[in-house]
């Protein structure tokens, strides 16, 4: 082969390895990326779960608090309860935690 041929041929392995190397990098990249989605997606999950169980707390709550105002004795259920502002705080700090994963 001649001096130039072998030149050429050594110029494309170059840009081969190159790629290669360059394939390889994004690959950890995409692994890299992936493992933050599926943590950021189990994130998610357990927000949306702790989100329900907020949710059916305050409707347990509200109950209790209709229960209470309807009695003629006047005495309260949960002097230790949390209040209906509280748990709308929770419940919209909660929301806004999964609107930010969302992204």
């Amino acid at each position: 082969m001649s001096e130039e041929t072998l030149h050429r041929i050594d110029s494309i392995r170059q840009k081969v390895n190159a790629i290669h190397n360059n394939l390889l990098e994004e690959r950890l990249n995409n692994q890299s990326l992936q493992e933050k989605i599926d943590s950021l997606q189990k994130d998610i999950f357990n927000l949306k779960d702790e989100n329900k169980k907020i949710l059916e707390e305050n409707v347990d709550i509200k109950s209790k608090l209709e229960a209470a105002r309807n009695k003629d004795d006047g005495t309260h259920l949960f002097n230790n309860a949390k209040s209906s502002e509280e748990i709308d705080e929770m419940i919209n700090e909660i929301e806004f935690c999964i609107e930010h994963l969302k992204r």
